[in-house]
């Protein structure tokens, strides 16, 4: 492991060399100035941003969006994962469902928000919880799966119920693997908040930083709508292809594994 002082030397030389990379590359007109700002312009932009007033007051709101659907998605998944990695029946049906939809990339859920409940923070909503959900569940599914059967066998003969097993046995032996999906759905859960931001737009951090951009709201051009609609489509297909290869393969292991035992 390294050391902290060793990691907070190596922090300062890489960021040094960066802000010098950057500098060059300025100095060297790689790009315009519109593109590619100095470090001083773009400190001097964001100290200006910060006084304002109005960063502080588009992050608030997209930290509390992305609290809660984090939150939602973090609750959803621990059940469905724990269901999915104790109970064969849950993920012979879900596992293969959960993996599938884990493919679709967090703007393919955009679209779909904005139809069902428009371009308002219930869609951006709907897209961080999605964006959450599949990584958590697949991660405590798989940590479910890791725990030997010997603790769970050992609860069961001292006489504990199936309830005080599941609390007492399985979560403790599990919170590694849950500290990662925490970690994983707090990522995916910003990944999926940002596309939202950049496509529905009610006053957030990304929507902030396009606006100072110039770029022109997504909402009134109908053909990027359309090109995600379609995506959107494309990817459901792939979803379902993968779901049924996953499902076959299943059926030919398990067919496998019964003509071995017989």
């Amino acid at each position: 492991m390294t050391p902290p002082r060793d990691r907070i030397f190596y922090w300062a030389v890489f960021i040094v060399t960066v802000l010098a990379v950057w500098q060059s590359a300025v100095l060297a007109r790689v790009a315009p100035p519109e593109l590619l700002p100095s470090p001083a312009a773009v400190a001097r932009t964001l100290l200006a941003e910060v006084t304002s007033g109005g960063f502080w007051v588009a992050l608030a709101a997209s930290l509390r969006r992305v609290v809660t659907g984090f939150v939602i998605a973090l609750a959803l998944g621990l059940g469905i994962g724990t269901a999915m990695g104790r109970f064969r029946p849950v993920d012979a049906t879900l596992g293969a469902v959960f993996l599938g939809l884990q493919a679709i990339p967090t703007v393919g859920w955009v679209p779909l928000g904005i139809l069902w409940f428009g371009p308002t923070e219930n869609a951006v909503l709907f897209t961080i919880v999605l964006g959450g959900l599949g990584v958590v569940a697949l991660t405590v599914e798989a940590g479910m799966k890791r725990i030997p059967v010997l603790y769970v066998q050992a609860a069961r003969t001292l006489g504990a119920s199936p309830s005080h097993t599941l609390w007492h046995v399985v979560f403790p032996a599990a919170v590694p693997t849950l500290v990662t999906a925490v970690r994983l759905g707090w990522a995916w859960s910003w990944r999926a908040l940002v596309s939202a931001e950049l496509l529905i737009r009610p006053s957030m951090i990304a929507s902030t930083l396009i606006s100072r951009a110039g770029i022109p709201s997504p909402n009134s051009i109908p053909s990027t709508i359309d090109a995600l609609n379609s995506s959107h489509v494309v990817s459901l297909i792939s979803t379902a292809n993968r779901c049924a290869l996953l499902s076959r393969n299943r059926s030919t292991s398990g067919s496998v594994r019964s003509k071995s035992n017989t």
